[in-house]
């Protein structure tokens, strides 16, 4: 239940495009307005100096992982800026065994058994380690995975006083467009879920993008100056619906949105739909990054 909605879209995705031929096809960064290919210096350069960028990912593919350090390491080259890392599978109540693992009072092993981290951990520990080359710091900014269960059990109506004092202030669901996503890929399987059951699920997708919202605008607050860039599931990504939506309305500004996609097992006219500004929910993403490994099962 750890990953709840973000785990369910990657193996959903992952299986949906499983029966297509595939082709090689190059690592390349695109900017989402122009659909134009663009360097990754090029688009480091474009960035502004201070902000946030909410960078995407498939949790279980290694490229995405190699390219947020190598993003993480030319963006501190090129800009040479404090940088932050903000990560989606650290609740906000551990922060304090965060900031123990920097400081190197905590082992790996106890910083995994303290936040409840899974077994990939050794591709989120580089991401957790960058910001001290740079005097940064590493930032928990999820809902308590706790609440996230009970609120997909239960829903909101359904929490106690206790688990409603954990919901960010002023909780919001995210907007029609971010529904009509997140049905589309919740009702597209073999094993249908009830009305019911999609409302509670879509509570506690939308608990994490404003919790995270919410962290992150806290975090902004205190450093103004800085680049805090934000680790997450690119569904939450995407579209400027989700994590980008729920930002802006909390006061987050100079917000930048790269998008990773696979290409593996997606033919010529799939992958155009992927990068196309015109599809019906717009722009993907200030920049998408290809790549087409195959994703693990």
């Amino acid at each position: 239940m750890r990953r709840l909605i973000c785990l369910f879209l990657t193996i959903h995705f992952s299986l949906s495009c499983a029966h297509l031929n595939a082709s090689p096809v190059k690592n390349t960064i695109y900017t989402g307005e122009q659909n134009a290919e663009i360097s990754l210096d090029e688009m480091i350069n474009s960035l502004p100096d201070k902000g946030v960028i909410v960078f995407g990912e498939i949790h279980n593919l290694n490229t995405h992982h190699e390219k947020h350090l190598l993003f993480l390491k030319r963006l501190h080259e090129l800009k040479a800026k404090r940088i932050h890392v903000a990560l989606e599978f650290l609740s906000y109540p551990d922060q304090k065994f965060v900031d123990d693992y920097l400081k190197g009072e905590l082992s790996d092993q106890d910083f995994q058994t303290a936040t409840g981290f899974g077994s990939d951990f050794p591709s989120y520990k580089p991401k957790i380690l960058f910001p001290l080359t740079t005097g940064g710091q590493s930032f928990a900014i999820n809902a308590p995975r706790s609440l996230s269960r009970q609120l997909a059990r239960v829903g909101l109506e359904g929490l106690s006083e206790e688990e409603e004092k954990l919901l960010p202030p002023d909780f919001t669901l995210g907007n029609e467009e971010y529904y009509a996503r997140f049905l589309e890929v919740m009702t597209g399987g073999s094993h249908p879920l009830p009305p019911a059951a999609l409302e509670r699920y879509f509570q506690a997708q939308s608990l994490w993008d404003d919790t995270m919202a919410w962290k992150v605008s806290e975090w902004q607050s205190k450093y103004p100056n800085d680049l805090i860039v934000i680790i997450v599931g690119d569904f939450h990504a995407s579209y400027e619906s989700g994590l980008p939506e729920r930002l802006r309305a909390r006061g987050v500004n100079d917000i930048t949105t790269i998008s990773q996609v696979q290409f593996f097992g997606l033919n010529t006219q799939q992958r155009t739909e992927l990068l196309s500004p015109n599809g019906p929910y717009g722009v993907r993403a200030d920049y998408i990054w290809t790549s087409s490994e195959r994703v693990s099962p």
